[in-house]
């Protein structure tokens, strides 16, 4: 029988048992399979921890990590991230890449027999750790593997290519987010640096100077002089740095808007009053009555004589013909 303190390096299997407890309790307690003496406090195990002699007890913000991030499937990246980090500050995540060494014989060095135990300790650990922070589901389905290497590509399997869907939708709508016109640039740019976050969570890689050039070409067309400052200027910006520099221009747009609908209010009240003038002015003078002038048509060349001035009809000599014509028929009754 082992004597030590309680903690989750108390033998394979403690540090998932320990999970359970500190889920239900919130704080290290007695582990299922050992003891606690009344007085000393000190823990009997019946299974000791036989991993290497440096090895500390884990620290209250590596708890947390195994309480805190379960892995369900939608978190499936920021859950391999952390897991990794828990297994490098561990010493154990060698054992992800580094395959099975064959098993010592009576003829290997006892070197060889420590590293051969040392990975098999640490393979062991690490199992323990990715059991404890996945479903009990996914438990279940994973039980039987051997190593902590079969049960992360099992994984990977499982959730990584809706991962990459994620990932490429993600990067879609980065790049297709435009700015709307009247929409206040803040909000634009939370909802771009969501849609990056969630791009970059996944496994996205962009690099900085990408991410300002898409950022500021999604800017409405109110930001044209701005965005051409930063193309001839050349101009190095943060996430945070250009939020504030383009809010800054925001400002000053807005300002300028507000003199321009002051001064078109201005002049159409100006247009108002002029034409209520007018108005009062011709009430008081009454209908003004036009003019009308006679429009003396010019007379052309008469057909009969040949002269001017006047019509055929209105000719002198058609008239005097007709009245020679009248006082011959007279004198023949």
């Amino acid at each position: 029988m082992n004597e030590h303190r309680a903690h989750p390096r108390s033998g394979l299997g403690c540090a998932w048992q320990a999970q359970a407890w500190w889920a239900a309790h919130g704080s290290p307690g007695v582990l299922m399979g050992c003891t606690r003496q009344p007085l000393s406090g000190v823990v009997s195990c019946a299974r000791p921890w036989v991993g290497p002699k440096d090895e500390q007890i884990m620290t209250p913000s590596l708890m947390n990590i195994l309480k805190d991030n379960t892995l369900t499937g939608d978190n499936y990246v920021t859950w391999k991230r952390k897991i990794g980090l828990l297994l490098q500050s561990e010493k154990h995540k060698f054992v992800l890449t580094t395959p099975k060494p064959p098993a010592p014989n009576n003829e290997s060095s006892i070197m060889y027999r420590d590293e051969y135990e040392q990975w098999k300790t640490s393979d062991d650990m690490a199992k323990c750790y990715i059991m404890a922070t996945i479903s009990d589901v996914l438990q279940q389905q994973h039980e039987g593997m051997k190593s902590a290497a079969d049960i992360m590509m099992s994984l990977e399997e499982m959730f990584a290519m809706k991962s990459r869907t994620t990932k490429r939708e993600a990067v879609t709508a980065f790049m297709n987010l435009m700015m709307k016109p009247g929409q206040a640039v803040k909000d634009h740019m939370m909802k771009v640096i969501a849609h990056l976050n969630i791009a970059e969570l996944h496994g996205a890689e962009i690099d900085g100077e990408t991410k300002i050039d898409m950022v500021v070409n999604s800017l409405s067309d109110s930001f044209d002089q701005f965005k051409l400052d930063y193309t001839l200027n050349k101009k190095e910006y943060s996430l945070q740095g250009l939020m504030q520099d383009v809010q800054t221009a925001e400002k000053i747009l807005m300002k300028g808007k507000g003199q321009e609908i002051h001064m078109v209010g201005k002049v159409a009240t100006i247009k108002a009053r002029q034409k209520v003038k007018k108005q009062q002015k011709k009430k008081q003078l009454g209908p003004i009555k036009k003019e009308t002038k006679k429009v003396t048509k010019i007379k052309g060349k008469c057909f009969l004589c040949g002269e001017k001035g006047h019509w055929k009809r209105n000719c002198p000599k058609s008239q005097n013909k007709k009245e020679e014509g009248v006082s011959r028929k007279e004198k023949a009754e």
